[in-house]
């Protein structure tokens, strides 16, 4: 399959230039921080998303639109070795392509709430490539690249909504071009960089 640059793509935060990976890290995070891959996406999908996101995972998504997370609640004391670490990898990662084809729901283990989610196809091998550079706790539980699209009471509800929505909104082809760095506290979201990939430019 071919994929085509479409139009009308709409980005949520210019890159800014990376940053040498030696040079010292001057902001202060309190929260705990995370990695996250906003995708670029046509007008309409990026819209649908939006729009489920709202009505079935409305906290989130007042704060951060649709992402793929790369790097999953780290201490704020890792701010300077994930600084520095974002920006090398940053600096040999090319944009890529990704495609959503598949919903699939789960149960969390210890709360019994259901999540419903649509993983990555295409692009699922450098989602985790970036995972695996990036997350100091790569290996501990096993990393499926995902969009989290809402939470519900139980899995069975969850369920019977990737049944009523998949055909409707899948499939979904994007690209990956910057990276977030975040800090999440109290509900709050503060962007403590933004990163493009310019690997091999």
């Amino acid at each position: 399959m071919t994929l085509v640059p479409f139009p009308g793509n709409r980005r949520r935060n210019p890159p800014t230039p990376a940053a040498s990976p030696e040079a010292p890290v001057e902001t202060v995070a309190s929260g705990t921080l995370y990695i996250v891959a906003e995708p670029v996406l046509p007008t309409d999908d990026l819209a649908a998303l939006d729009r489920l996101r709202a009505q079935y995972h409305r906290a989130e998504a007042a704060t951060i639109g649709a992402h793929f997370t790369i790097v999953f609640a780290a201490p704020a004391t890792e701010l300077a070795t994930l600084t520095m670490a974002l920006a090398a990898t940053a600096a040999r990662t090319r944009p890529f392509w990704f495609a959503l084809r598949r919903l699939s729901t789960f149960a969390h283990p210890l709360t019994r709430l259901g999540y419903l989610q649509a993983d990555a196809d295409e692009g699922s091998e450098e989602l985790a490539a970036l995972h695996r550079a990036l997350d100091p706790t790569y290996g501990r539980e096993p990393y499926t690249p995902h969009v989290t699209l809402g939470r519900f009471d139980t899995a069975i509800e969850a369920e019977r909504i990737a049944r009523i929505v998949e055909r409707q909104l899948l499939p979904i082809q994007g690209r990956i071009e910057t990276l977030r760095l975040i800090d999440v506290r109290a509900g709050r979201v503060e962007e403590l960089a933004t990163v493009g990939l310019s690997g091999g430019a």
